[in-house]
């Protein structure tokens, strides 16, 4: 079979040894573009729906024929499987797809070769300037499609800067964290990023630049200036105090505070767990002993380390051959109904063993599932029932079909995991679809594994309700996470950097109060630093989305506290900040 590459990250293109491959028409692209993206088989009546929507079905099926004939003219004998009701690839094709290969190698984040190569294979959005200006449905199709590759190329330049960057490859991290921030140029946790990762390679010229060109940007497209931190990291370039390169002996840099270990080692992408023995030891008995699917919730405080032991099950899960699928949810999209069903079901659909599973359920049940998530309709191989969207029982129609969904996904024995972090910001129609699957877990059904932070976002009530609620079911496994002891920060430093980590640990646990997270910045600080103890720029972040909630006056109490001290006496605190003792004791219960 002759070689034959499609590229549609980018222009869209068809070669054959090298050489384009001339079309007739845009449709025949666009139509092979469809079948090379859909995995299987797929219906004629949905390719000439979403090639010719405004057309009468007897010229749109013509229509269809004739672009059908223009694609197989095209690819030659071989490549096509054209049936009377069906189209799709041959299994020998030898046809290979730019955007299906992308997808395989960002799929492998483990894998630092395979990221650089997904992030080199990125050569524009999807399809870039093509469309089809009578067919709707496919523009729809190509948005979707490119919306999807462009989060997978975010995520992959995200973990190549962090990886790099730790490594001290400063120049490699800044190529992806420019990339990064140009795909999203009004994101100032990227521009911030830039700065930084300029400033430790020493080109302080590039990092001041890079804030005026933040400036602009935000001035120009939104009429606002940058965020206090943005400014304040300018600050600390300008006037040197953020010297993060290394001398040109290559020695660290020494602190008239403290100085740091002698080259210790760079922190691990995945830091070991310390100070959970107790909670790691009750989950996996729990998840291992439990006949029935279980409710696991993990709350804590910003920091306290509930992701890293959601890690350490969802790594136990997987060497015991289980299916897992894990989302987020994010603060300000809200507003987005599923989005972490979205994100945590739709790569598993795109697998061969998903889409077998998928579709195993009922065409009734594939139809409802269908209006969340559009791929399924690829894997089926008769046309789905149309079902009203409204009217009695169309709700309850759709969250059932999502729960046959879910479990014919990741249930099964033994049965998978279903894993959705940060659930203080989740949206209400995700609270709906998780309390339905938590309320009607069966047996072989998956296990359900969340986590939230404790005094943050609207569904505290909510997310306590339904935890109680499944725990008086006998379901339910609930942990709440304490901050490390002193000896364990100590540990979790020793872990990390050996002998030399022991001069830091005291300093380390009065700076972090206990906290991991704030530790761990630290750690990495220090070791990119070159030693210094500045606040490090991720305890910023976090600080920072702290003070947002307080009112104007618990702030101004706030200034004054941190004015006087750590620790202060509350006549000093109401002198000082001018407030009436009303003012001043309401303000500290809302701190």
């Amino acid at each position: 079979m002759e070689e034959l590459r499609l590229y549609l990250l980018g222009s869209p293109r068809l070669q054959r040894r090298g050489q384009a491959v001339e079309m007739d028409t845009r449709k025949a692209l666009a139509l092979l573009a469809l079948v090379a993206l859909g995995g299987q088989e797929q219906q004629r009546d949905t390719l000439t729906a979403l090639l010719y929507p405004e057309a009468d079905p007897g010229s749109a099926r013509a229509a269809f024929r004739r672009t059908l004939s223009t694609l197989h003219a095209a690819l030659g004998e071989g490549v096509l499987v054209i049936r009377r009701d069906a189209v799709g690839l041959a299994a020998d094709s030898g046809l290979w797809v730019d955007a299906l290969h992308f997808r395989e190698l960002a799929a492998e984040p483990d894998a630092f070769g395979h990221l650089e190569q997904a992030a080199s294979l990125y050569q524009g959005d999807f399809m870039a300037g093509f469309s089809l200006r009578d067919s709707p449905p496919f523009d729809e199709w190509q948005y979707q499609q490119s919306e999807e590759l462009r989060r997978r190329l975010v995520t992959v330049l995200d973990q190549l800067v962090n990886r790099t960057a730790a490594s001290g490859d400063y120049e490699r991290a800044i190529q992806h964290a420019a990339r990064r921030t140009a795909l999203d140029p009004l994101l100032e946790e990227g521009q911030r990023q830039l700065m930084e990762l300029y400033a430790r390679s020493g080109q302080r010229g590039a990092a001041l630049r890079q804030y005026r060109e933040c400036v602009r940007i935000l001035e120009q497209e939104l009429g606002v200036a940058p965020l206090e931190e943005t400014t304040r990291l300018y600050q600390e370039i300008m006037s040197s105090r953020l010297e993060l390169g290394h001398s040109p002996e290559g020695s660290m840099r020494k602190s008239g505070r403290e100085t740091a270990p002698p080259e210790p080692r760079p922190v691990p992408a995945l830091i070991p767990l310390v100070g959970r023995d107790a909670e790691i030891t009750r989950l996996t008995r729990a998840f291992e002993d439990s006949p029935a699917a279980l409710f696991i919730s993990l709350e804590g405080e910003a920091g306290v380390g509930k992701t890293r032991l959601a890690e350490e099950l969802i790594a136990l899960a997987r060497r015991q051959g289980r299916a897992v699928a894990q989302a987020r949810c994010y603060e300000g999209q809200a507003g987005l109904a599923y989005g972490p069903f979205l994100d945590a079901l739709g790569p598993i659909l795109e697998t061969r063993e998903g889409a077998q599973r998928a579709g195993q359920l009922a065409p009734a049940v594939l139809a409802e599932v269908a209006r969340l998530l559009p791929g399924l309709a690829a894997w089926v191989s008769e046309p789905l029932p149309v079902q009203p969207s409204d009217g009695p029982g169309a709700q309850t129609r759709f969250m059932d079909g999502l729960r046959q969904a879910t479990n014919s996904l990741l249930g099964g024995n033994p049965p998978g995991l279903l894993f959705i972090d940060d659930l203080q910001w989740a949206d209400v129609a995700t609270l709906d679809l998780l309390t339905y699957l938590a309320r009607r877990a069966g047996p072989g059904d998956c296990h359900l594994l969340i986590a939230w932070r404790s005094q943050e976002g609207s569904n505290q009530e909510r997310l306590r309700r339904l935890q109680a609620e499944q725990q008086r079911a006998g379901r339910a496994l609930h942990l709440s996470l304490r901050r490390l002891t002193g000896p364990e920060i100590g540990a979790l430093a020793r872990s990390l950097l050996g002998s030399a980590a022991a001069r830091l640990e005291e300093r380390l646990f009065q700076e972090s109060e206990g906290l991991p997270f704030i530790a761990l910045e630290y750690l990495r600080s220090l070791y990119q630093a070159s030693g210094d103890w500045n606040l490090p720029g991720g305890v910023r972040e976090l600080l920072h989305q702290r003070l947002q909630s307080p009112g104007e006056a618990a702030r101004q109490l706030l200034t004054a506290a941190a004015v006087i001290g750590r620790s202060f006496d509350f006549s000093i605190l109401l002198s000082v900040s001018a407030r009436s003792e009303v003012e001043t004791i309401t303000g500290l219960e809302e701190l």
